[in-house]
Protein backbone atom coordinates (compact mmCIF):
# COMPACT_ATOMS: atom_id res chain seq x y z
CA UNK A 1 0.00 0.00 0.00
CA UNK A 2 1.52 3.40 -1.18
CA UNK A 3 2.05 5.56 2.59
CA UNK A 4 0.90 8.86 2.16
CA UNK A 5 3.18 11.97 3.10
CA UNK A 6 2.10 14.89 4.41
CA UNK A 7 3.21 18.32 4.83
CA UNK A 8 4.28 19.43 8.32
CA UNK A 9 6.53 22.03 9.58
CA UNK A 10 8.00 22.20 5.95
CA UNK A 11 9.07 18.88 5.94
CA UNK A 12 7.31 15.66 4.02
CA UNK A 13 6.31 13.41 6.73
CA UNK A 14 5.27 9.78 6.00
CA UNK A 15 1.86 8.11 7.55
CA UNK A 16 2.69 5.57 9.85
CA UNK A 17 2.25 3.68 13.19
CA UNK A 18 -1.34 3.26 12.36
CA UNK A 19 -1.97 -0.06 11.58
CA UNK A 20 -4.21 -0.75 13.88
CA UNK A 21 -6.67 2.09 12.60
CA UNK A 22 -5.91 1.03 8.93
CA UNK A 23 -7.16 -2.74 9.63
CA UNK A 24 -10.25 -1.36 11.01
CA UNK A 25 -10.64 0.66 7.65
CA UNK A 26 -9.69 -2.93 5.70
CA UNK A 27 -12.58 -3.96 7.67
CA UNK A 28 -15.06 -1.27 6.86
CA UNK A 29 -14.10 -2.43 3.49
CA UNK A 30 -14.70 -5.58 3.15
CA UNK A 31 -18.70 -5.08 4.97
CA UNK A 32 -19.22 -1.66 3.96
CA UNK A 33 -20.92 0.92 6.26
CA UNK A 34 -24.24 0.58 7.46
CA UNK A 35 -24.28 4.39 8.84
CA UNK A 36 -21.94 6.98 8.44
CA UNK A 37 -18.59 7.48 10.91
CA UNK A 38 -18.09 10.49 12.44
CA UNK A 39 -14.55 10.32 14.23
CA UNK A 40 -14.24 13.43 16.94
CA UNK A 41 -10.68 14.59 17.86
CA UNK A 42 -8.67 17.24 19.37
CA UNK A 43 -6.58 19.24 16.77
CA UNK A 44 -3.32 18.02 15.31
CA UNK A 45 -4.30 14.41 16.44
CA UNK A 46 -4.07 12.72 13.06
CA UNK A 47 -7.84 13.06 11.79
CA UNK A 48 -6.52 13.93 8.27
CA UNK A 49 -3.51 12.08 7.97
CA UNK A 50 -5.72 8.95 8.98
CA UNK A 51 -8.55 9.68 6.60
CA UNK A 52 -5.72 10.39 3.73
CA UNK A 53 -4.26 7.09 4.46
CA UNK A 54 -7.64 5.53 4.33
CA UNK A 55 -8.54 6.97 1.17
CA UNK A 56 -5.51 5.64 -0.19
CA UNK A 57 -6.23 2.17 0.95
CA UNK A 58 -9.88 2.08 -0.11
CA UNK A 59 -8.51 3.40 -3.60
CA UNK A 60 -6.14 0.18 -3.81
CA UNK A 61 -9.30 -1.83 -3.03
CA UNK A 62 -11.22 -0.77 -5.88
CA UNK A 63 -12.79 2.25 -4.57
CA UNK A 64 -13.80 5.15 -6.01
CA UNK A 65 -13.09 7.93 -3.62
CA UNK A 66 -14.87 11.53 -3.05
CA UNK A 67 -12.79 13.85 -0.80
CA UNK A 68 -14.20 17.36 0.77
CA UNK A 69 -11.68 19.77 3.38
CA UNK A 70 -12.86 23.03 2.80
CA UNK A 71 -10.39 23.72 5.39
CA UNK A 72 -7.59 22.48 2.74
CA UNK A 73 -9.54 23.63 -0.44
CA UNK A 74 -9.66 19.98 -1.51
CA UNK A 75 -12.61 18.63 -3.18
CA UNK A 76 -12.07 16.08 -5.58
CA UNK A 77 -13.81 13.34 -6.79
CA UNK A 78 -11.84 9.76 -8.32
CA UNK A 79 -14.83 7.42 -9.27
CA UNK A 80 -13.80 7.02 -12.71
CA UNK A 81 -16.88 9.15 -14.31
CA UNK A 82 -15.20 12.11 -16.00
CA UNK A 83 -18.30 14.41 -15.84
CA UNK A 84 -18.35 14.26 -11.92
CA UNK A 85 -14.95 14.77 -12.09
CA UNK A 86 -15.07 17.96 -14.01
CA UNK A 87 -18.36 19.35 -11.79
CA UNK A 88 -15.56 18.89 -8.87
CA UNK A 89 -13.44 21.18 -10.25
CA UNK A 90 -16.43 24.16 -11.16
CA UNK A 91 -17.34 23.62 -7.70
CA UNK A 92 -13.46 24.52 -6.08
CA UNK A 93 -13.07 27.34 -9.14
CA UNK A 94 -16.40 28.67 -7.63
CA UNK A 95 -15.28 28.98 -4.53
CA UNK A 96 -14.07 32.35 -2.62
CA UNK A 97 -12.85 30.48 0.43
CA UNK A 98 -12.86 27.71 2.86
CA UNK A 99 -16.08 28.98 4.41
CA UNK A 100 -18.01 29.31 1.14
CA UNK A 101 -16.56 25.66 -0.13
CA UNK A 102 -17.85 24.94 3.24
CA UNK A 103 -21.49 25.52 1.95
CA UNK A 104 -20.54 23.54 -1.11
CA UNK A 105 -20.91 20.55 0.99
CA UNK A 106 -24.41 19.44 -0.36
CA UNK A 107 -22.55 18.46 -3.72
CA UNK A 108 -20.63 15.46 -1.94
CA UNK A 109 -24.00 13.99 -1.16
CA UNK A 110 -24.55 14.76 -4.93
CA UNK A 111 -21.63 13.46 -6.18
CA UNK A 112 -22.02 10.36 -4.78
CA UNK A 113 -25.33 9.31 -5.67
CA UNK A 114 -24.52 10.11 -9.14
CA UNK A 115 -21.51 7.90 -8.70
CA UNK A 116 -23.75 5.22 -7.66
CA UNK A 117 -26.07 6.23 -10.20
CA UNK A 118 -23.36 5.68 -12.58
CA UNK A 119 -22.48 2.33 -11.74
CA UNK A 120 -19.57 2.63 -9.73
CA UNK A 121 -19.55 -0.36 -7.49
CA UNK A 122 -17.93 0.23 -4.42
CA UNK A 123 -17.53 4.08 -3.34
CA UNK A 124 -15.91 5.87 -0.14
CA UNK A 125 -16.96 9.65 1.01
CA UNK A 126 -14.82 10.98 2.97
CA UNK A 127 -14.98 14.05 4.43
CA UNK A 128 -12.20 16.11 6.84
CA UNK A 129 -12.98 19.00 8.93
CA UNK A 130 -15.99 20.47 7.07
CA UNK A 131 -18.12 21.08 10.13
CA UNK A 132 -16.49 24.22 11.92
CA UNK A 133 -17.69 26.18 8.79
CA UNK A 134 -21.22 24.90 9.08
CA UNK A 135 -23.56 25.23 11.43
CA UNK A 136 -24.63 22.42 13.65
CA UNK A 137 -27.94 21.82 11.28
CA UNK A 138 -26.02 22.27 8.41
CA UNK A 139 -23.75 19.13 10.01
CA UNK A 140 -26.44 16.95 11.31
CA UNK A 141 -28.32 17.70 7.86
CA UNK A 142 -24.91 16.61 5.97
CA UNK A 143 -24.34 13.32 8.66
CA UNK A 144 -28.20 12.32 7.59
CA UNK A 145 -27.37 13.25 3.47
CA UNK A 146 -24.56 10.53 3.44
CA UNK A 147 -26.74 8.18 5.52
CA UNK A 148 -29.62 8.62 2.99
CA UNK A 149 -27.18 7.67 0.33
CA UNK A 150 -26.31 4.19 2.44
CA UNK A 151 -29.81 3.69 3.07
CA UNK A 152 -31.90 4.77 -0.15
CA UNK A 153 -29.17 4.56 -3.02
CA UNK A 154 -30.63 5.73 -6.78
CA UNK A 155 -29.73 1.99 -7.71
CA UNK A 156 -27.71 -0.69 -5.78
CA UNK A 157 -24.43 -0.92 -5.26
CA UNK A 158 -21.54 -3.12 -3.67
CA UNK A 159 -19.93 -0.92 -0.57
CA UNK A 160 -20.54 2.47 0.55
CA UNK A 161 -18.08 3.39 3.34
CA UNK A 162 -19.19 6.78 4.81
CA UNK A 163 -16.21 8.92 6.68
CA UNK A 164 -16.42 11.98 8.24
CA UNK A 165 -13.91 13.79 11.05
CA UNK A 166 -14.54 16.91 13.38
CA UNK A 167 -12.85 18.53 16.00
CA UNK A 168 -14.68 17.99 19.35
CA UNK A 169 -16.75 21.41 19.24
CA UNK A 170 -20.57 22.11 19.57
CA UNK A 171 -21.49 20.26 16.22
CA UNK A 172 -20.43 17.39 17.92
CA UNK A 173 -23.55 16.60 20.25
CA UNK A 174 -25.97 17.75 17.31
CA UNK A 175 -24.41 15.13 14.84
CA UNK A 176 -22.94 12.77 17.61
CA UNK A 177 -25.63 9.94 18.15
CA UNK A 178 -24.39 6.49 17.95
CA UNK A 179 -21.78 7.11 14.59
CA UNK A 180 -19.67 9.43 16.72
CA UNK A 181 -16.13 7.97 18.05
CA UNK A 182 -13.34 9.71 19.72
CA UNK A 183 -10.17 9.58 17.80
CA UNK A 184 -7.51 9.08 20.45
CA UNK A 185 -3.98 11.22 21.04
CA UNK A 186 -2.25 8.60 18.91
CA UNK A 187 -4.95 8.76 15.76
CA UNK A 188 -6.74 5.03 17.09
Amino acid sequence: MKKVKLDFAGLKVEFCDREGALKQVEGLAEKGTWHPLVVFGPEGCGKTAWLKQSAELLKGLGFGVIYFNPMRRKFLAEVGVKSIEERVLEVLRRASSAHSLAGFMGYVIDFAREAIRLSRGKLVIVVDDAFQYAGDREAAFFVKGMLEVIEHPPKGYEKVVAIATTGEGTSRWEIGGTSGRRLGPCGT
